[in-house]
Parts: structure tokens; sequence; C-alpha cells
């Protein structure tokens, strides 16, 4: 037995055990407190730096400690809202409020999420939650003024907007708030005074500054605009954003020169960034500068060899302004410096759609089949394996490549249109329509999956499918115009004018200031034989839009119909009055002025649609026309020459005088001319072809053929698939008496434009070099069926003749 002092000693170092063990365990509560605390400190710090993704991360460590910790839950709600991430954040929002209900801050998140989803009884419980405890919570009233304007009570949000101003007269919000409501009641001067009392409260506040350049931006007060943004550039004189909104000022005040500095500027700000070169060289591209934006881009890569970035804008460049050769060369560059990194396969991609484009399927095929051997998984090469099957009509294989495409994008409307277009390939017609269902479910506004679905229907003149089909999808939304008109085609297609006439009916009434539903009671009224009520719904229709071309063609078409020339004349003159500045309408009135036999009036309508369109060659063809219908051509010819050697004119004069001289037949001239236009560069592609052509056709020395050929083989780079220019190529080198090759070019001609007459001239005249006879004879004979009047017709005779005789 032990002893009583032993006893009492074991009782004091039990007793001494436990206040260890508890002061062991409430250390340990505190440090892991510390933890969760410096979690949410770093978390706090990383989110007002704007680094939301490693804030997220420490809140989650935070979290990781303590699960049901509220405050980090809505630290953690707060930057899923920065990155994008609203269902994260309502979900954590939830489980903060749920553990904390006094938790404001996070009841009004909810709140603004019950708004975002137009939950808009959730949201006001919200604000009556915060309110009860808080009856001055900015915030809380910021929020109960949105549910207002929600609820379309503009003046309740105002009165509110008020009542914050004079709680915190430094609250932004609330006077951007205010002044949106204003402008949208037109209230633009209010908007103007509610934005200038904010600045002046709140005088370093750039959305003040901002929005007070916009609003003044609207009302054309540039002025004021440029006034607003230097001021906010002069608080934050290396905010790139704000040299942005500067050059957008500039370039709705049309200040060319201004809006390039700011661009410049951004660039002298951050000249490692691509994103600041390829602004510019877009700015470029809208002035029609492309020379300048290929230099900013160039200026960039020079610098930065390794941007890909700016490498992929380059081409992207190329290939919008037609220099396609230019633009295939820099995708490959990409494509050596990263023959099997991502950046490769991304312009391998780009290079594969563009032939699969153009219809060089082989060449698309090779592409396609390169980068799935490295990466099988590839989703764009299998896309592009998907629409090559769809070119060659092999359905099964656009199906079995296009549905996997859809597995991996889901959520892709377009791909859900490309597999439903393999479907309808694979004679699948019902799982063709499900697809373009699928794709409109996700995009309700995507026409082509529209047009698609209601094809399927038509071209089995299946109308009262297509009826039903339609009708369903305007009962979710009765005042669809696009699905209103499609389903008046189809009455008018089925032959139910009544049904027809009421549904485009309906279109006037919905929308009383949109032409279409104007148009298409005209194009009813036409069908129905009723001239005169089809002529006036046309210039209803005109009416509401001056520029609807295409009433404007109808009226036309009805008018030379009827033998009223002078009344489609009037037609086309009232549009213009309507409109001086539509470059088709001048070209319309051309082209009706010449075929009453008015050349003078016609060239003068004429120039002014290529000055307003340089690069309008329809309009510029029948300008020469024009000139070379005239009484004295000889004295309009002067009258060309003198415009063209005026250095103030335009250029477009002298491509026009070079192609005049060609029709005269003064062909030293046009070559003349032709080379001083070459050698400044004007008018690249149309200057080097005309060269070309002209110097093979009629003056085919060895030495021109060779510079011709050189000529063709570089605008071809560019413009591979361009009939005019193959079959330059092709004349010239059947000229060098290279007929074999010749070919080639020319049947590519012939393929994309297939009833032009000269190019049909030229393969029958190789065919027959060739000794190929038979071919020859059927090539020679289409041209000849043709009713252009084309300038070789007497040649393709001659020709013609001559096989059939057996003497060439």
């Amino acid at each position: 037995m032990l002893r009583k002092g032993q006893r009492g000693f074991q009782r004091k170092m039990a007793w001494g055990l436990a206040l260890l063990l508890a002061l062991i365990y409430l250390s340990g509560c505190t440090t892991m407190e510390e933890k969760r605390d410096k979690f949410l400190a770093q978390g706090k710090e990383l989110y007002q730096q704007g680094d939301y993704i490693r804030a997220r991360l420490q809140f989650k460590n935070a979290l990781q400690i303590e699960p049901k910790f509220p405050e980090g839950l809505l630290w953690l709600a707060k930057t899923e809202l920065r990155l994008g991430n609203p269902k994260s954040a309502f979900g954590a929002l939830s489980q903060a409020v749920e553990l904390k209900p006094d938790l404001l801050e996070a009841q009004l998140l909810l709140g603004q999420l019950f708004l975002m989803a137009r939950k808009l009884e959730e949201s006001e419980a919200k604000v009556r939650l915060v309110l009860k405890q808080e009856p001055q919570n900015i915030e809380a009233l910021l929020l109960e003024a949105s549910l207002a304007l929600a609820r379309q009570k503009p003046q309740k949000a105002l009165d509110l907007l008020g009542k914050v101003r004079a709680l915190d007269p430094g609250k932004i919000a609330a006077y951007l708030m205010q002044s949106l409501i204003e402008t949208k009641q037109q209230q633009f001067d209010a908007a103007a005074a509610t934005l200038e009392a904010g600045l002046k409260a709140n005088p370093k506040a750039i959305e003040l500054y901002l929005a007070r350049a916009h609003l003044a931006d609207s009302q054309k007060q540039f002025d004021q605009a440029e006034a607003a943004l230097l001021k906010a550039v002069a608080l934050e004189p290396k905010n790139t954003k704000l040299q942005a909104e500067l050059a957008r000022h500039y370039l709705a005040a049309r200040q060319w020169e201004k809006a390039e500095q700011a661009w410049r500027r951004n660039l002298e700000l951050e000249p490692d960034k691509e994103i600041h070169a390829m602004e510019l060289a877009r700015f470029f591209m809208g002035l029609g500068r492309p020379k300048d934006g290929e230099k900013a881009l160039q200026d960039f890569i020079r610098q930065h060899p390794q941007n890909f970035s700016a490498r992929f804008a380059l081409a992207e460049l190329y290939l919008k302004i037609g220099s396609e050769g230019k633009g295939v060369k820099v995708l490959q560059e990409i494509i050596d410096q990263d023959a099997s990194g991502p950046k490769g396969m991304q312009a391998r991609n780009q290079l594969a759609r563009l032939r699969l484009a153009q219809g060089r399927l082989e060449e698309a095929d090779k592409l396609v089949t390169e980068i799935l051997k490295d990466n099988p998984k590839d989703m764009n090469a299998i896309q592009s394996q998907g629409m090559l099957a769809l070119a060659r009509k092999d359905g099964l294989k656009a199906v079995t490549n296009l549905r996997l495409f859809t597995q991996d994008q889901p959520q892709n409307a377009e791909a859900w249109l490309l597999l439903a277009r393999a479907h309808l390939l694979n004679k699948e017609p019902e799982q063709a329509r499900d697809k373009a269902k699928k794709a409109l479910e996700l995009k309700p506004d995507y026409l082509d999956a529209r047009a698609f679905l209601y094809g399927t229907y038509l071209q089995d003149k299946d109308y009262n499918g297509a009826i039903q089909v339609i009708t369903r999808y305007l009962k979710a939304n009765e005042k669809d115009i696009a699905n209103l008109s499609a389903l008046g085609d189809v009455y008018l297609l089925k032959g139910d004018y009544n049904q027809a006439r009421d549904t485009f009916l309906k279109i006037t009434i919905l929308e009383p200031q949109n032409p279409l539903g104007f148009f298409k009671l005209g194009l009813l009224s036409r069908q129905q034989k009723q001239k005169e009520q089809a002529i006036r719904y046309f210039e209803q229709a005109l009416g509401k839009q001056p520029n609807f071309l295409p009433a404007l063609q109808q009226l036309v078409g009805m008018n030379l119909e009827e033998k009223q020339p002078a009344k489609a004349v009037e037609a086309v003159r009232q549009a213009m009055a309507h409109s001086p500045k539509n470059p088709l309408f001048r070209q319309m009135l051309g082209e009706l002025l010449l075929a009453q036999k008015q050349p003078e009036e016609a060239a003068r309508v004429l120039e002014e649609a290529v000055a307003l369109n340089p690069g309008n060659l329809a309009a510029m063809r029948l300008l020469i026309t024009a000139y070379q219908r005239q009484a004295d051509p000889e004295s309009a010819c002067r009258k060309l020459e003198e415009k063209a050697a005026n250095p103030a004119s335009p250029p477009y004069y002298s491509l026009l005088l070079a192609t005049l001289y060609e029709r005269q037949k003064k062909y030293d001239k046009a070559v003349d001319l032709y080379n001083t236009l070459l050698q400044r560069d004007l008018f690249p592609i149309l200057t080097r072809n005309n060269l070309a052509y002209l110097l093979a056709d009629r003056f085919p020395t060895p030495e021109n053929l060779e510079k011709a050929r050189k000529l063709t083989a570089e605008i071809l780079e560019d413009r591979p698939d361009d009939p005019n220019l193959l079959d330059t190529m092709g004349w010239v080198l059947g000229k060098q008496g290279n007929c074999k090759e010749a070919k080639t070019y020319l049947e590519r001609a012939v393929a994309k434009s297939p009833d032009n007459p000269s190019l049909l001239y030229h393969l029958g005249w190789c065919g027959a070099k060739l000794g190929e006879t038979a071919k020859a004879q059927e090539t020679l004979k289409k041209a000849l069926t043709s009713k252009a009047d084309f300038p070789e017709r007497a040649e393709t005779q001659k020709l013609l003749d001559s096989l059939n005789t057996g003497k060439p």
C-alpha cells in the first residue's frame, strides 16, 4: 500500500500533467488560429493587389484549417466573383450566412447574385434583412436602387441614390448609377451635372472621368471628353487603359494623328507587351493603312523574335488584306520555330483551315494528318478532319469526327451544327434535326442553325413540319422577328398567302421602323401579281431605311419589266438623296444610265461611286465603258488624261486611264502608264496582272514574257485561287510555249469561274496547241454560247472554225 505522502505526491503529479496537457492543447489551438488568420491576411493582401488566383489559394488554406470559418468563406466568395465564378461564390456565401446570419456583407453579396439571376424577391429579402439591422447601410441602399431599376421604377432609384449621396458624398457608384439613369431618360445635361458633382466630391475618381468622357463623346462634345480623359491621364500617366480610352475618343472625334500617338504611347509604356503592337496594327487597318499595320507588327517581332502572338497577328493581317502568300509564310515560320509545340500545332491548324476554305483538300489533309500523328487528341485537327470529310461528301467519317468534337466541346453551338450537317450528309435527317436543335438551345439567335433546321423540312417540301417547328420556337418568344420572317416565307412557299400576309403584317406592327416586314409584304404582293401594291410596300421599306438595297433592287427590277426606265432612275435618285454616301446606289444609277445610252451622265455618277469606294472594280469597269461609249471618246480620253495628270487627283484616275487605253487599243500608252503605277506601288494586284497580260498578249517578246511571268508569280503567291491571276499565268506560259503547264493554271481558272468566256477561250486555245482537238472544240463552243460581249469572241470563232476544218 502507498503511504499518505506518496498518494499526495501522485495527486500533485496528475494535476500537473493535466495542467501541462491543457496548456499544450490551448497553445495548439492558438497556433492553428494564428495560421488560419495568417492565410486570411495573406489572401486579403493578394486580393487587394488583384492577384485573385493566389488569393483564392490562401483563402482555401484558411478554410482547410477551419472549414466553418464565415469570414474565410466570405473572402473566398469575393475572389470567386472576381474570377467570374458566380456559382462557386453563391455556394460559399450561402455557407457563410448559414454559419453567421449577421455577416451583412455576405448577405448583400447574395442579394446582388439574386438580382443578377433576376430573382428579385430573393434579392429584396436580403436588402430588407440588412436594412433592418443597419437602416443607413450604403451598400444595401445601392442594391435597393438597383432593384428599383430592375422593376422599371427609375424615380424610386433616383430617390434612393440621393439618400446615398447625402449619407456618403464620396460614394462613386451612386453618381455613376444616377448618371446612367439620367442618360437613359435623355436628360444629358442632368447626367453631366451629376458626374461633375461626383468629380467635385472625388477629384481622383478615374471611373467618373471615364464616364464623363463617354457621355461627352456620345453628344459629340469632343473637347469636353478630351479634357476629362487628360485629367484622368494626369492622375495615372502610366495607365495603359487610359491611353486606350484616349485612342478610342480620338477615333470618335476623327483625330487620327492623336489616336495614333495614344496607341504608340502604350507601346512606349509597355514595350514588351504584344497587345499594344496589335492594337496599333488594328488601328492602321481600320484606317485602310495595312502597310503601317504590317510595319508595327514587324517592328515588334524584330525586337521580340520569340513572340508567337505577334506573329499570329501578322499572319491574320496578311490574310485579311488578301496577301495570302505572306500569311502562309508567317504561319510556316511559326511551325518551323515550334515544330512539335502548341504554337506550331496552332499554326498548322490555321493553315489547314485556310487550305480547306480554298478547296485545296489534299494539302489540308496532309497538315491535319501531321497534327494528329503528333497529337491524336488535338480537337482542332479532329474538327478539321470532320470538315474535310464534309467537303469530300463522306458522311460517315464526318459524323465520327464531329461527334468527338461535340463531346469535347458540348457548349459549342457551331460544333453541333457541323455535326447536324454531317448527319444530313449521312442520310440521317432526324438526327440532323436533333443536333441543329441542340445548337439552337445553346445559341437561340444562331441564324445559320435556324436556316439549316428549317431547310431540312423545306428540301422535302414538308411545309407543315417547318411551320410546326418555327411555331414552337415562337411560343418561347412571339416577338422574334427572324422566326416570324421565316414562318412567313414558309407560308409563301406553301401558297398560303393569307397566313403569309398576316405574319408579315405582324412584323410591321412589332417593329414599325424595320423595313423587313414591308419588304416581305412587297414580295408577297409581287408574287400575287399585285404590282401597284408591291411598289407601295417596297417604297415603304425604303422610307423606313433608305439604305435597304433589296427593296430598291425590287423597285428597279419591276420598273424595268414594265419598260419604265425613267421610273427606275427616279427610284435610285430618291434613294441617293437619302443616302448620298452609298456608292452602290451610284453604281446602280450609272448602269441604268448606260443602258439608256447616256454615257456622259453615267460617267459623272460612276466617278462619284469610284471616289466613294476606289476598290470597287465593277464600278471602275462601268466607268471605263461610259468613257468609251461617249459621242467623242477621244475628248473623253483627254479629260481623263487631264485628271490623271493632276497631282491632286486620286490615283485611281491613272488606273482608269490605263484601262481605257487598252480598250482604245493604245497599247504602248497603257504599258507606259502601268509601269508608272508599278513604280509607285499603286494598285499592286491590278497593275501587275493587267501589265503582265498586256505584255503577253500584245508584246510577246521573250523578255516581255519572262517579265510577265515574274509579275504574275508575285501576285499569285498572295492570291493563288484568283481566276483572273490564274488565267494570266496560263496565258503567259502558253505564249512561252509551255502549254502543258499553262493548261493546269487555265483549268484551275475555269474551275473557279466556269462561265467566263475569255477563260474558256484561253483553255481552248491551249488545248488546240496540245493537239486535244475534241476537248478544245467543246470548250470553244461553250465560250461562244455566252451572251457576254467578250473581246476574244472573233478569235474564238476563228479558232473553232479552223479546228472544224482541220486547218489550224
